[in-house]
């Protein structure tokens, strides 16, 4: 996927998985805030999908060297420009928690 501008990403969480992030090629970074900071939108739970709004409380920015594991707690964003566009790949890996 192409990276975008920040007001563009929206922030997602799940309640029953937890997701490894790993960067193959490319640059993004990932907001991270915890789940009681932010104020929940919508639920999806045949998707296990909760959308979220609020302002991050970390950033990471992701290369190929770096592996990223958010819990349920961890609502993230991803798919964020850093420092311009990006042509990314990544494998990303659910794992129940």
């Amino acid at each position: 996927y192409q990276t975008m501008p920040l007001e563009q990403a929206i922030w997602e969480g799940h309640a029953q998985y937890a997701d490894m992030h790993v960067l193959l090629s490319g640059r993004e970074k990932i907001g991270v805030a915890h789940a009681e900071t932010l104020k929940m939108m919508i639920q999806k739970p045949d998707e296990d999908f909760i959308g979220y709004e609020g302002d991050a409380e970390v950033w990471f920015p992701m290369t190929p060297e770096d592996i990223l594991i958010v819990f349920p707690e961890d609502v993230h964003k991803v798919k964020v420009m850093d420092g311009g566009g990006s042509l990314v790949e990544k494998a990303c890996y659910k794992f129940r928690v």
